[in-house]
């Protein structure tokens, strides 16, 4: 019998949702079992398939992770606390975003 890690599992799913197209995905902590490398991968195909026009929710509890939105909500005990809008992403503004980000989040007490 073989076995397959959780990031294997979970990148075989991110396969299987992107494989239709779809309009919007729904990603809950998509990079949770994954690797840094893994994670700036799966971050990377997520801009490729926005630019192709599928919109994504994304729930995740990295601030790393979040830094790649178009837009970040921050929730605490299930209400809105505050929300960000970072700039357009570039992969030459993606340290700076990075920072602006975890920044944001800091002032939130996250």
């Amino acid at each position: 019998m073989s076995q397959v890690s959780g990031g294997q599992l979970q990148r075989a799913a991110l396969c299987r949702a992107l494989v239709t197209q779809p309009e919007i995905l729904f990603a809950d902590e998509p990079t949770g079992a994954l690797n840094s490398s893994m994670t700036k991968e799966v971050l990377a195909a997520f801009i490729d398939v926005r630019d192709q026009g599928t919109s994504i929710v994304m729930v995740t509890h990295d601030p790393r992770c979040a830094s790649y939105a178009d837009r970040v909500i921050y929730l605490r005990d299930g209400l809105i606390v505050d929300t960000h809008t970072p700039g357009p992403w570039t992969p030459e503004a993606e340290k700076e975003r990075e920072i602006d980000t975890l920044s944001w989040l800091a002032q939130q007490d996250f």
